[in-house]
């Protein structure tokens, strides 16, 4: 049974691909991440003036479009070339697959370059902008994509990485604009627009797992053990636990702060929105 629960090893396609060996780089590059969080805030907290980074900025949105926009062409050129199930479906090896795993592998790799997120809001000193949302979301993908590329790069997670790219290029085209002061007040809308397609994407992540389960312990179909069952239920928890805080964040963002606007935002409110504190050191 655990046979078929677990990944029976690693995938023959990617095993030898960057980063997709030894799990030790991924950890220490996560590790070193979450502490850079820490320190980084520590180091600007006691710097007089934030960096002026506009233009890198602007180019590094640019480039996440165009590499989600990659990512989307490979695994679509895939998909569409042959009969795919949204679920319970396996892990494929044949000639054209190697562009799904194209996609994925690449898909993972961008997770880790993502962490420049976090590092482009510490160094223009946008603390507000560092919630534990966006720490968990950038510490736990990579990882798990990891994970995916390793052992299953194909299959099953085809449909997540298409829509989760789709939704990362809005999202960096939109934080290319703001950047660049484009259209402001219809970025508000766009904002608005990505939170809810982020939500929606977490729900429908729910909604094809238990369809897949309802297949797999109701219907008897032995294909959904094709894909590690291990996957989908590590998939499935952290999707989870994505939905729970992104629908606080609207919450909090989208009717609390409306509710409110105009009141005075106590200690206590930024502590319930997820934000990391740090005191200033003198």
């Amino acid at each position: 049974m655990l046979k078929k629960l677990s990944p029976k090893g690693s995938d023959p396609v990617t095993d030898s691909w960057f980063l997709c060996g030894s799990p030790w780089p991924v950890i220490t590059i996560t590790m070193g991440y979450i502490i850079s969080v820490h320190y980084g805030k520590l180091w600007m907290s006691n710097r007089a003036k934030p960096f002026n980074l506009r233009l890198p900025i602007v180019i590094y949105n640019l480039l996440a479009v165009l590499a989600n926009a990659y990512v989307i062409l490979l695994a679509v050129r895939t998909v569409t070339l042959k009969s795919y199930r949204i679920y319970c479906q396996g892990v494929m090896h044949d000639k054209e697959d190697i562009y799904l795993a194209k996609a994925v592998w690449w898909y993972y790799i961008s997770k880790g370059f993502e962490f420049w997120d976090t590092w482009f809001f510490i160094l223009t000193k946008k603390f507000s902008h560092i919630s534990i949302l966006h720490v968990y979301h950038h510490a736990t993908m990579f990882p798990l994509w990891y994970l995916a590329t390793r052992y299953a790069p194909g299959g099953e997670v085809a449909l997540p990485v298409i829509v989760n790219a789709c939704v990362h290029v809005v999202m960096y085209l939109y934080y290319a604009l703001a950047v660049m002061n484009i259209q402001r007040k219809q970025l508000v809308r766009i904002k608005l627009f990505v939170t809810v397609i982020q939500i929606s994407q977490f729900v429908a992540a729910a909604i094809g797992c238990v369809f897949r389960f309802h297949a797999m312990l109701f219907l008897g179909d032995q294909s959904c053990y094709d894909f590690p069952v291990l996957f989908v239920l590590i998939f499935l928890t952290h999707s989870t636990s994505l939905l729970f805080l992104f629908l606080n964040y609207f919450v909090q963002e989208y009717i609390w702060k409306r509710n409110t606007k105009g009141i005075q935002p106590t200690k206590d409110h930024k502590n319930k929105n997820g934000f990391i504190k740090h005191e200033k050191h003198q």
